[in-house]
């Protein structure tokens, strides 16, 4: 059996981002509806890259560190390029903190990744390699992290919606609560 190096269901951290696709308030250089369009294109493009290529992996009946290397490579760039996406989104400033959690989310994402780099050159074989403390780290990034991230997250929103009278009819925050729920998982 091919080992499994994505961990399913968290779609690492970044499915998260979707979640903000419904907020949308004051401030940041972007108007409201700016950002929640960046935010649909930015979710629209690197979603199915990232899972394509742990799907591409995970198809490979008995991989070699070779593929494994290949795969940790293609993850780099695709990370990069995700963090050079999000950077480039300027948030209203009701949203700065959630926004920041989710930049810090993504910023462990690539660390974790890129330390794999290291591993991939030094194993010699894939099993080898997911029995590191770097793979772990990365595991625990992209999986626990998902779930660290919408308790964070909704915590954040939650703040929102108490906050008073600009947030109390909002429309997008019943839409927010099920995003929450079905993207990150988040239970109650």
């Amino acid at each position: 059996m091919t080992p499994v190096l994505h961990p399913r269901g968290s779609k690492r951290g970044l499915a998260a981002v979707s979640l903000l696709i419904v907020i949308a308030a004051c401030g940041g250089s972007m108007s409201p509806s700016e950002y929640v369009e960046g935010l649909n294109s930015f979710v629209a493009e690197v979603g199915p890259d990232l899972d394509a290529s742990a799907t591409a992996y995970e198809q490979i009946a008995d991989p070699t560190i070779d593929d494994w290397a290949t795969f940790v490579d293609r993850e780099i760039e695709l990370h990069r390029e995700v963090s050079a996406k999000f950077d480039a989104l300027d948030p209203p400033d009701s949203i700065d903190e959630v926004h920041q959690i989710l930049v810090d989310a993504l910023e462990r994402g690539l660390a974790s990744t890129e330390a794999l780099a290291a591993v991939a050159a030094t194993a010699g074989t894939p099993a080898e390699a997911e029995s590191t403390a770097e793979f772990a780290e990365y595991l625990a990034a992209h999986a626990e992290g998902s779930s660290s991230i919408c308790r964070q997250v909704q915590g954040r929103l939650d703040d929102l919606a108490s906050s008073g009278e600009q947030f109390a009819d909002a429309p997008w925050l019943s839409s927010l609560t099920l995003t929450v729920r079905a993207t990150l998982g988040c239970l109650e």
